[in-house]
């Protein structure tokens, strides 16, 4: 005979069960505002043991989870609780959000396609979809969408950022400058001027990133990234006392071969080329298989080297390219021993190989419209030269 419980006792039993997974939910989320994640993680799944699928649960699970930097176990819970309620747009926004910051771009698309389908006000599913869009490089529908919303882009500065990226593509420096400049009014995050700043360094607007980075610097002493660029932005506006001291604070930070090989550059152009030359020396017997200082030293070699010097310096600059093809310098720099030696054509394909990995350099435009000029496209060499004055204008 089998047994069973009478049903008024089984009710009674499952009340009690529910009854104790909400207690185990509500301290989880008294726990969560303590910043107790570790113990808030227990009480909720508790909580999922005793009500496995209650979407509320299982999406609070992915939410403390994924602030606990778990983002691929948070995942599980939130897809989970979408499938328990699919019609529920915290719950996908949740899922959605989630799967942007794993990189999930194509998933995270896709449910945000879906919200703005049931509800094309949602001005969330809106914001993550713009930043979805610029990770995924669709710079005009990211545009479309954080301009839509632009009381919350403003509010965001990580928006700011991925509204200027899209504007930088989609060659409207002015409004990406502007969308840069109002991540210092008030300051963002450290980590968003490190994003700032580094995209404005991709740019080549080195004014406007030394600014981004001198208040990313103030903010945050201890990050050898924020100094590593600071020292870039200085020695492109020529800077190189302050370059020598940023890249040194760098190094102390952290030394690797990023932070010596910008430690040595910024000494040769400070003028203590014997102390650079050693280091280079160094670099280039540890990492032999290092192209970008191959690049870097190669292309100082080139400049300002003995007849001997720039012998090696080509060899170098042209191990950098085989190690590397997008070695943007190292590219422009062969060019442009090729281009002295009349060879027109080989210097046009190392040229147009440097602007597909930097189009934004204008040195690179510049040389260019030479080369065009002397094989007589003059088509070619007026649109290059103007997308150099262009660059140029907006860069100083």
């Amino acid at each position: 005979m089998a047994r069973t419980l009478p049903s008024f006792l089984l009710f009674g039993a499952l009340a009690l069960a529910q009854e104790t997974a909400s207690n185990y939910a509500d301290r989880a989320a008294e726990l969560v505002q303590q910043g107790d994640l570790k113990n808030a993680e227990h009480q909720l799944r508790k909580a999922i043991q005793l009500s496995p699928n209650d979407p509320s649960y299982l999406t609070s699970l992915g939410g403390v989870l994924g602030m606990e930097g778990q983002l691929e176990q948070g995942n599980v819970y939130l897809a989970r609780a979408v499938q328990l309620r699919p019609g529920d747009a915290l719950l996908r926004r949740n899922l959605a959000a989630n799967e942007w910051q794993l990189g999930r771009f194509q998933s995270a698309e896709r449910n945000l396609e879906l919200l703005l389908k049931a509800d094309p006000n949602d001005d969330v599913a809106k914001f993550l979809l713009g930043m979805v869009s610029e990770n995924r490089k669709n710079y005009s529908r990211s545009v479309a969408l954080l301009e839509s919303i632009p009381e919350m882009t403003r509010q965001r500065p990580e928006a700011l950022v991925a509204l200027a990226s899209s504007y930088y593509h989609l060659n409207e420096r002015q409004n990406a400058q502007n969308c840069l400049n109002r991540v210092l009014t008030p300051p963002a995050s450290p980590q968003i001027l490190q994003a700032g700043g580094h995209l404005a360094i991709e740019q080549h607007e080195y004014p406007l990133a030394l600014r981004i980075l001198t208040e990313a610097a103030h903010a945050q002493q201890d990050s050898y990234q924020i100094f590593l660029m600071k020292a870039e932005a200085e020695r492109r506006l020529n800077y190189f006392s302050q370059a020598v001291i940023s890249a040194r604070r760098a190094v102390e930070l952290h030394s690797s071969v990023d932070t010596r090989r910008e430690l040595a550059l910024v000494e040769w152009h400070a003028g203590d080329k014997s102390q650079s030359a050693s280091e280079f020396e160094a670099l280039a017997r540890e990492f032999p298989q290092n192209a970008s200082v191959l690049e870097t030293y190669g292309a100082l070699l080139l400049e300002g080297g003995s007849p001997d010097d720039k012998a090696r310096a080509i060899a170098m600059l042209q191990k950098a390219i085989a190690l590397d093809k997008s070695s943007a310098e190292a590219c422009y720099q062969i060019a442009n021993v090729e281009l002295a030696q009349g060879r027109l054509q080989l210097a046009l394909k190392y040229l147009q190989d440097a602007n597909r990995s930097d189009p934004a350099d204008s040195r690179v435009h510049f040389a260019l419209s030479r080369v065009y000029r002397r094989l007589e496209r003059n088509q070619d060499a007026e649109r290059e030269l103007q997308t150099y004055e262009r660059l140029k204008a907006v860069q100083n």
